[in-house]
């Protein structure tokens, strides 16, 4: 894993959801999350952060690779879906 798009999968994969499921909690296409994980399309990093938020994922994780991957050091845990 040496990119923050390979960790933006690994960490949705560990936490539990889907394309869907992401695409659906950010109000995105399935089409625009896939080709953003494999490296197609760019993002925003406000669309970094919104993405790093509902996963729970440490943004120094994500993008460096260092530190515990979740905020509050959780594994496995799938976030509570937004309403």
């Amino acid at each position: 894993m040496n990119d923050y798009r390979s960790r933006l999968a690994k960490g949705r994969e560990l936490a539990g959801m889907t394309l869907k499921d992401l695409a659906e909690a950010l109000g995105v296409s399935l089409q625009n999350v896939s080709q953003v994980e494999r490296g197609k399309q760019s993002m925003t990093v406000e669309r970094l952060l919104q993405t790093c938020a509902v996963l729970r994922l440490r943004t120094e994780w994500v993008l460096h690779g260092t530190g515990p991957m979740f905020v509050g050091g959780s594994v496995g845990k799938r976030p509570a879906k937004r309403a």
